[in-house]
């Protein structure tokens, strides 16, 4: 399929998505001694096998694009399996710009189940966003460096931000886990001898206390 190009780019909406696609409402979390419940990721629960960006079978789908700016030009499109009518992805255009920079996953039911998010240059995937039931598991996020995920952010049941963990060092290992509890970063864990365990432990604000960390 062959992208369509726009008079209009819209960059303020840009900043606008690129925000929400970074920031995560800083709300529970759980830590082992702190009395609440830590989050592990699911991945044989979130990610299904299915297709994704980059190898998209478009031969086998019916392509419907809509106009959402009013330009006379597609910029949000809808992949229907040819054979069953069921909506497999959605294509999107955010800032109006003729590059698609979202791609949306659908289960059978037509639940959500991941989001690809291509922000740099609108051609690698810079955040994935995972979701169980409809409901916001992981996010992967990259800073910089293309394939990789630095950064993760862990969700409850309910869509609450419970744990991020950071590979700052970018060797594929995690090495600072940060823990959140009634909105506010309670604890940071950080592995200095890069042995993938945590080795100093730092209270940065108590549940109650107001303020940004």
């Amino acid at each position: 399929m062959t992208l369509v190009k726009s008079m209009f780019g819209l960059r303020i909406l840009s900043r606008v998505v690129m925000a929400l696609v970074w920031s995560a409402p800083i709300l529970g979390l759980g830590l082992g001694c702190g009395g609440g419940q830590s989050v592990e990721p699911d991945v044989a629960t979130t990610v299904p096998e299915r297709y994704r960006y980059g190898t998209l079978p478009y031969d086998r789908v019916r392509i419907e694009g809509v106009d959402m700016n009013g330009d006379g030009q597609a910029d949000q499109f809808y992949a229907h399996d040819r054979d069953t009518g069921t909506l497999l992805w959605v294509e999107r255009d955010l800032d109006f710009n003729g590059h698609v920079d979202l791609f949306e996953y659908f289960d059978p039911d037509g639940e959500v189940v991941e989001r690809e998010f291509l922000l740099m240059h609108d051609r690698e995937v810079t955040a994935v966003h995972f979701f169980r039931e409809g409901v916001l598991d992981r996010k992967e996020l990259a800073t910089g460096i293309v394939g990789s995920a630095p950064i993760v952010q862990l969700f409850d049941a309910d869509g609450v931000l419970r744990r991020v963990e950071r590979d700052s060092t970018y060797d594929g290992r995690v090495d600072v886990w940060e823990y959140y509890e009634e909105g506010l970063l309670v604890r940071v864990a950080r592995d200095r001898t890069g042995d993938g365990e945590p080795d100093t432990f730092d209270i940065t604000r108590r549940p109650g206390q107001r303020g940004a960390p």
